[in-house]
Formats: structure tokens, C-alpha cells, sequence
């Protein structure tokens, strides 16, 4: 597994609002509702993740909900990741890791903000 992180400043096929959210505060972490989004510097991906984590919600047991941005289709998913223990945890993210084709939407990060705030 290649372990090098890819930053999300360097993608090709960034949207106008993409790099709008990238450029304003980028060390700074961002909340809506009971979501917390990365800050903009520190949103990275190993070469073998289907997407960017951009943001998270704890659900409890080590849980997390993450929604993702997939860089080479430009949907949106949210899928849940972490477990309670190492195999769990572990076994969830080759699970996504190891998907061939992730389910997602057309969406723009002002619509997820406004769903989150909803949460």
C-alpha cells in the first residue's frame, strides 16, 4: 500500500466553489450542526482511497460517519468508518477501500453544510 498523502489542492477538476471553500481559512476546522469539516490544509487521501474525508460525525463506539468527495466523479457519498476494535475498524476500511464503484450524488458543499446544520 502506498502510504504517500495526495492533498486535495492538488486535484485537477476542482469546482469554482471547491476552490472558493479550499482558499477561505484553510487551517481552520469548520462545524454545522454536529458534523466537523476538515480544514482545508489537512484534507488528504492515500493513493488507494476512493475519495477525500471531508468531513465527520462520532456516533458513538468508534464509530464515525464521514462524508466523502470522490475526486474522479465528483459525487458525494457518506459512508461510516471506525469500530469499537482494531478488526472492526480495520475491516470497514478495506471494505471501502476495496469498492470498485461508490454510489453518490451531485451536490455542492453549501448544500451538505445546510443539511448538516439540519442534523
Amino acid at each position: 500500500m502506498d502510504l504517500a498523502q495526495l492533498s486535495i489542492h492538488d486535484e485537477q477538476q476542482l469546482s469554482a466553489e471547491m476552490q472558493t471553500y479550499l482558499s477561505d481559512s484553510p487551517d481552520k476546522m469548520r462545524t454545522t450542526g454536529t458534523w466537523l469539516w476538515q480544514a482545508p490544509n489537512k484534507i488528504k487521501r492515500l493513493a488507494n482511497e476512493p475519495g477525500f474525508l471531508m468531513a465527520c460525525k462520532y456516533m458513538g463506539m468508534g464509530h464515525y460517519n464521514y462524508l466523502i468527495w470522490n475526486h474522479s466523479t465528483n459525487k458525494w457519498y457518506t459512508t461510516t468508518l471506525g469500530g469499537a476494535n482494531r478488526p472492526d475498524a480495520k475491516s470497514a476500511y478495506m471494505d471501502w477501500t476495496s469498492s470498485q464503484q461508490q454510489q453518490g450524488t451531485d451536490s455542492t458543499i453549501k448544500e451538505w453544510m445546510y443539511k448538516f446544520n439540519q442534523d
